[in-house]
């Protein structure tokens, strides 16, 4: 053989690569009459418990799943949730709805039919993002009469991402809303590369967007607000067996080196959580945002969906909220002794409720009132340094330009002093107090 020969060999088998997706091909005896691509695609829909349908645009590996209505989900009842109106989700989307807007439900006529609210999920090769970065599995979800349907595409050769993407396409032009999880960061500039790569128009870029994380930080405050851990605090759901998700690329890179489909069962089982997951707390958020505080089940939920109406800009709303989450008792006598986490976090969300009346009241320029609140927080207990420090500061503000008693200002501006760390609030703290020793000598004032 040449190597003229040897050349066309490796180009003809380069070719073969690439048609089928980087997985290492059989031989044309081997095939049969069956491509490797179809053979593949074939495989992967029959392993992982899915179909191939013909799109728009050529065939697609799909897996649908279904959760019917009554479906436990954690602590939630599955069919509780497809109540989902245009109102609720635009107030999550971080828009400004009209309150009548928002109080209208479906059984009035304005609600969200079948497809068009979807949950929208990708596990990719990379977590990092980039041009790079390839959407194997699109994961789509959304309720219909009470029953949360699950449709997955799966990539099983890369030849097949444009066919996928169209599929993809087709279904979101249903709808009118997608939430996500960290979407706006992740998921839809991925998305939006994808159809870019393959000169297709991203079907997101008309859809209202709602990322839970955001809207989940404000509503269920978490120091770390993964969606595993609201899963656990809010819906009381605990995953067994999860695969991670720092594991899943190497899976899927695996899995088109030639590897096992097995290995990404788990990763389809992954995903489909996270879309039940998705649209679960996204029925609970649209409730307790139509209702109210009537709606919430303690002080914790009372504050965060104080901070969601604060920052929409209801600040009735949010005062009724705050009101509720600063008078609640969370904790009888037994509880404070056998459970003080539980106490600790009822008295930080108190303090936080109080602090954020208070700058509301004063706002308004309800100063006593503010005033009043302030107080109470200092004599109160379980409170932080940082709330303490906030509430110190204010009341120094308070004496020394409302009440006009210098001495109270001074001494709380020195009692903030002792408690700032941070170098650039003590520097703030310091000119104050200053400023009111100069007011103090000039008005002869001893203390």
């Amino acid at each position: 053989m040449t190597n003229a020969d040897r050349r066309l060999n490796r180009l003809d088998r380069l070719r073969e690569i690439v048609k089928g997706g980087g997985r290492q091909l059989a031989s044309p005896r081997e095939q049969g009459t069956r491509t490797s691509t179809e053979r593949v695609r074939a495989e992967a829909a029959h392993v992982l418990g899915g179909a191939i349908e013909m799109g728009p645009a050529g065939p697609c590996t799909v897996i649908r799943r279904t959760y019917e209505e009554g479906h436990r989900y954690g602590r939630q009842n599955l069919g509780a949730y497809p109540g989902l109106t245009t109102g609720a989700l635009a107030f999550l989307a971080g828009e400004r709805p009209s309150r009548k807007v928002l109080e209208v439900t479906d059984e009035t006529g304005v609600g969200c039919p079948p497809g068009s609210v979807v949950c929208f999920d990708l596990e990719t090769t990379g977590l990092s993002g980039g041009a790079g970065t390839v959407a194997f599995l699109v994961g789509l979800g959304w309720f219909e009469s009470g029953t949360f349907h699950t449709c997955q595409y799966f990539l099983s050769n890369l030849g097949d991402e444009a066919p996928m993407l169209r599929a993809v396409a087709q279904v979101l032009a249903k709808a009118h809303t997608i939430v996500t999880f960290n979407g706006r960061s992740f998921d839809g500039p991925v998305t939006d590369t994808r159809f870019a790569f393959h000169r297709q128009p991203s079907p997101l870029g008309t859809l209202r967007h709602v990322d839970l994380l955001h809207a989940g930080r404000r509503l269920w405050k978490r120091d770390e607000c993964r969606l595993v851990r609201l899963e656990r605090d809010v819906l009381g759901l605990h995953r067994v067996g999860d695969v991670p998700g720092a594991e899943i690329p190497a899976r899927y890179v695996g899995f088109l080196r030639g590897g096992d489909i097995q290995s990404l069962g788990p990763v389809c089982e992954h995903n489909r959580l996270d879309l039940v997951s998705l649209g679960v707390l996204t029925g609970l958020a649209c409730r307790l945002v139509r209702e109210g505080v009537t709606a919430t089940g303690g002080w914790a939920q009372a504050l965060g969906l104080g901070r969601l109406y604060e920052n929409a800009g209801w600040t009735d709303r949010a005062v009724e909220c705050y009101r509720a989450a600063a008078a609640a008792d969370a904790t009888t006598a037994t509880e404070r002794s056998s459970r003080p986490s539980l106490t600790a976090g009822a008295n930080e969300a108190r303090a936080e409720a109080i602090v954020r009346l208070a700058a509301v009241y004063r706002r308004r320029r309800r100063y006593t009132d503010a005033a009043a609140l302030w107080t109470q927080l200092l004599s109160g207990s379980g409170v932080s340094d940082r709330l303490r420090r906030e509430a110190t500061v204010a009341l120094a503000v308070h004496h020394e330009h409302r009440v006009r008693d210098l001495a109270a200002a001074e001494r709380f501006a020195r009692a903030a002093l002792r408690e700032e760390a941070h170098p650039g609030r003590r520097r703030a703290v310091q000119h104050r107090l200053t400023r009111l020793e100069r007011k103090r000598d000039q008005s002869g004032l001893m203390l």
